[in-house]
């Protein structure tokens, strides 16, 4: 299965990056507040002249905008990445949890190679799996108590009733 869209649940997505921004942008004022106090009580600053102060400032500033903007670009593209191969699971997976609510039981779930909750695919496989065994079984003991029905053998009908339904746990 290929996707080709990479922004599927765009709430979700954005709100991600958002927060991803956030931290970014709290842990880079920690760090040029802690950098900066560094630098400027290291000794020797004292003997810098005011202007040289100022270009070490700016030089500083600029170097620490630019460590930034690269690090925040590269984990916004991470979290696109990291999103789409765990968003996108979730997307087929709310796809297919609408289609059994919907009583279509002829779904399957599959996902790429390096996609996230590849054991969900394999727990969400083997419930479909076992949901169409039962509703066949069921089918098949109404097709019976129907026969039975028709025959007028009420007494077996009772039997045959028991039998339906005792796959599922409701206690």
């Amino acid at each position: 299965m290929n996707r080709k869209h990479f922004i599927i649940k765009p709430r979700l997505q954005i709100k991600y990056m958002l927060i991803s921004f956030l931290v970014v942008c709290v842990t880079a004022m920690a760090v040029y507040y802690v950098f900066w106090s560094s630098l400027v009580r290291a000794a020797g600053m004292d003997q810098l002249s005011g202007g040289e102060m100022s270009a070490l400032h700016h030089a500083y500033n600029v170097s620490f905008v630019w460590v930034v903007v690269i690090l925040g670009a590269a984990i916004g593209v991470e979290s696109i990445f990291f999103f789409h191969r765990l968003i996108g699971p979730i997307f087929v997976l709310e796809h297919i949890i609408k289609s059994i609510a919907a009583g279509n039981f002829n779904v399957s779930m599959h996902l790429r190679k390096h996609d996230e909750l590849k054991d969900t695919e394999l727990r969400m496989q083997e419930m479909i799996a076992n949901i169409r065994t039962a509703v066949r079984d069921d089918r098949a003991r109404i097709e019976e108590i129907r026969a039975l029905l028709g025959q007028g053998k009420i007494s077996q009908v009772s039997d045959a009733l028991t039998a339906i339904g005792r796959w599922y746990k409701l206690d």
